[in-house]
Protein backbone atom coordinates (compact mmCIF):
# COMPACT_ATOMS: atom_id res chain seq x y z
CA UNK A 1 0.00 0.00 0.00
CA UNK A 2 0.98 3.64 -0.81
CA UNK A 3 0.18 6.39 1.19
CA UNK A 4 1.21 9.72 2.53
CA UNK A 5 -0.44 12.16 4.94
CA UNK A 6 -0.89 15.86 5.44
CA UNK A 7 -0.62 17.53 8.73
CA UNK A 8 -0.97 20.98 10.29
CA UNK A 9 2.80 21.24 10.83
CA UNK A 10 5.93 19.45 11.36
CA UNK A 11 5.89 19.29 14.65
CA UNK A 12 4.00 16.07 16.06
CA UNK A 13 3.94 17.01 19.63
CA UNK A 14 1.69 20.41 19.29
CA UNK A 15 0.36 19.23 15.66
CA UNK A 16 -2.01 17.00 13.68
CA UNK A 17 -2.60 14.76 10.79
CA UNK A 18 -5.89 16.12 8.55
CA UNK A 19 -5.47 13.39 5.66
CA UNK A 20 -4.15 10.38 4.66
CA UNK A 21 -4.19 9.34 1.37
CA UNK A 22 -3.36 5.83 0.08
CA UNK A 23 -3.73 2.91 -2.98
CA UNK A 24 -2.92 -0.34 -3.39
CA UNK A 25 -0.20 -1.03 -6.16
CA UNK A 26 -2.38 -3.21 -7.48
CA UNK A 27 -5.25 -1.23 -8.91
CA UNK A 28 -4.12 2.49 -8.01
CA UNK A 29 -7.49 3.55 -6.53
CA UNK A 30 -6.50 5.94 -4.33
CA UNK A 31 -8.78 6.58 -1.39
CA UNK A 32 -8.73 9.44 1.05
CA UNK A 33 -9.62 9.78 4.71
CA UNK A 34 -9.75 13.06 6.34
CA UNK A 35 -11.75 12.37 9.50
CA UNK A 36 -12.05 15.43 11.63
CA UNK A 37 -11.29 12.95 14.94
CA UNK A 38 -7.86 12.50 14.57
CA UNK A 39 -8.12 9.41 16.37
CA UNK A 40 -11.10 8.27 14.28
CA UNK A 41 -8.80 9.14 11.20
CA UNK A 42 -5.52 7.04 12.20
CA UNK A 43 -7.80 3.92 13.55
CA UNK A 44 -9.47 4.10 10.16
CA UNK A 45 -6.25 3.72 8.34
CA UNK A 46 -4.77 1.01 10.45
CA UNK A 47 -7.45 -1.38 9.66
CA UNK A 48 -6.41 -0.44 6.19
CA UNK A 49 -2.93 -1.13 6.58
CA UNK A 50 -3.87 -4.53 8.58
CA UNK A 51 -5.17 -5.65 5.56
CA UNK A 52 -1.19 -5.39 3.56
CA UNK A 53 2.00 -6.99 3.75
CA UNK A 54 4.26 -3.49 2.76
CA UNK A 55 4.32 0.13 3.01
CA UNK A 56 5.56 2.36 0.71
CA UNK A 57 6.11 6.17 0.84
CA UNK A 58 8.45 8.58 0.01
CA UNK A 59 10.23 10.03 2.90
CA UNK A 60 8.13 7.91 5.50
CA UNK A 61 11.15 6.75 7.48
CA UNK A 62 11.61 10.83 8.18
CA UNK A 63 8.29 11.69 8.84
CA UNK A 64 5.07 10.21 7.65
CA UNK A 65 5.89 6.97 10.24
CA UNK A 66 6.91 8.55 12.97
CA UNK A 67 4.48 11.08 12.95
CA UNK A 68 1.37 8.62 12.70
CA UNK A 69 3.10 6.43 15.17
CA UNK A 70 3.52 10.16 17.74
CA UNK A 71 -0.30 10.94 17.25
CA UNK A 72 -1.69 7.16 17.63
CA UNK A 73 0.02 7.60 21.12
CA UNK A 74 -1.63 11.26 21.59
CA UNK A 75 -4.94 10.13 20.59
CA UNK A 76 -5.10 6.82 21.83
CA UNK A 77 -5.99 5.20 18.63
CA UNK A 78 -5.86 1.68 18.19
CA UNK A 79 -5.07 -0.88 15.38
CA UNK A 80 -7.31 -4.00 14.64
CA UNK A 81 -6.79 -7.25 16.94
CA UNK A 82 -3.06 -8.52 16.17
CA UNK A 83 -2.27 -5.36 14.37
CA UNK A 84 1.46 -5.21 13.28
CA UNK A 85 2.85 -2.70 10.67
CA UNK A 86 3.66 -4.02 7.88
CA UNK A 87 7.09 -3.80 5.92
CA UNK A 88 8.53 -0.59 5.49
CA UNK A 89 9.64 0.78 1.68
CA UNK A 90 10.76 4.52 1.64
CA UNK A 91 11.29 5.48 -2.12
CA UNK A 92 13.09 8.27 -1.18
CA UNK A 93 16.18 6.15 0.59
CA UNK A 94 16.21 3.56 -2.65
CA UNK A 95 15.61 6.18 -5.34
CA UNK A 96 18.27 8.91 -3.88
CA UNK A 97 20.62 6.36 -3.07
CA UNK A 98 20.67 7.20 0.76
CA UNK A 99 22.15 3.79 0.98
CA UNK A 100 25.37 4.40 -1.67
CA UNK A 101 25.57 7.83 -0.58
CA UNK A 102 25.22 9.20 2.39
CA UNK A 103 24.95 13.09 2.16
CA UNK A 104 22.30 14.26 4.01
CA UNK A 105 20.84 16.46 1.20
CA UNK A 106 21.12 14.66 -2.03
CA UNK A 107 18.26 12.69 -1.70
CA UNK A 108 15.40 15.22 -3.51
CA UNK A 109 12.24 15.70 -2.86
CA UNK A 110 9.26 14.58 -4.27
CA UNK A 111 8.75 17.54 -6.94
CA UNK A 112 12.56 16.32 -8.24
CA UNK A 113 11.60 12.76 -8.98
CA UNK A 114 8.05 14.25 -10.71
CA UNK A 115 10.86 16.26 -12.79
CA UNK A 116 12.62 13.34 -13.37
CA UNK A 117 9.49 11.49 -14.32
CA UNK A 118 8.26 14.07 -16.46
CA UNK A 119 4.97 14.62 -14.52
CA UNK A 120 3.81 17.67 -13.57
CA UNK A 121 5.38 19.16 -10.77
CA UNK A 122 3.07 19.61 -7.97
CA UNK A 123 1.28 23.24 -7.38
CA UNK A 124 1.22 23.56 -3.65
CA UNK A 125 3.35 22.36 -1.12
CA UNK A 126 3.31 21.47 2.55
CA UNK A 127 2.83 25.64 4.00
CA UNK A 128 0.58 25.95 1.68
CA UNK A 129 -1.60 22.52 3.01
CA UNK A 130 -1.15 23.73 6.51
CA UNK A 131 -2.63 26.98 5.58
CA UNK A 132 -5.57 25.38 3.85
CA UNK A 133 -6.15 23.55 7.29
CA UNK A 134 -6.54 26.88 9.01
CA UNK A 135 -9.10 28.15 6.14
CA UNK A 136 -10.89 24.50 6.17
CA UNK A 137 -10.04 24.05 2.54
CA UNK A 138 -10.56 20.62 2.41
CA UNK A 139 -10.55 20.43 -1.64
CA UNK A 140 -6.94 21.75 -1.30
CA UNK A 141 -5.90 19.36 1.50
CA UNK A 142 -7.21 16.08 -0.42
CA UNK A 143 -6.16 17.05 -3.70
CA UNK A 144 -2.22 17.54 -2.73
CA UNK A 145 -2.61 14.32 -0.51
CA UNK A 146 -3.77 12.16 -3.22
CA UNK A 147 -1.64 13.88 -6.13
CA UNK A 148 1.08 13.15 -4.09
CA UNK A 149 0.04 9.55 -3.70
CA UNK A 150 -0.34 9.27 -7.58
CA UNK A 151 3.22 11.20 -7.66
CA UNK A 152 4.70 8.34 -5.43
CA UNK A 153 2.87 5.26 -7.58
CA UNK A 154 4.80 6.17 -10.58
CA UNK A 155 7.80 6.77 -8.81
CA UNK A 156 7.89 3.24 -7.17
CA UNK A 157 6.93 1.85 -10.85
CA UNK A 158 10.17 3.46 -11.69
CA UNK A 159 12.18 1.67 -8.97
CA UNK A 160 10.43 -1.63 -10.15
CA UNK A 161 11.33 -1.16 -13.80
CA UNK A 162 15.10 -0.29 -12.95
CA UNK A 163 15.41 -3.14 -10.26
CA UNK A 164 15.82 -1.37 -7.79
CA UNK A 165 12.92 -2.65 -5.55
Amino acid sequence: MIFDIETTGLAKETERITCISYCSTIDNQVHTNMNQDEKILIEDFFIELNSTNEMITFNGDSFDIPFLIYRAFVTGAKGPTNFRLPKHIDLRKIAGCFFYNYEKFAKGSLNDYAKLLGEETKLTNGLAVVQAWKDQDLALIKEHCEYDVLLTVKLYKRCKEIGLI
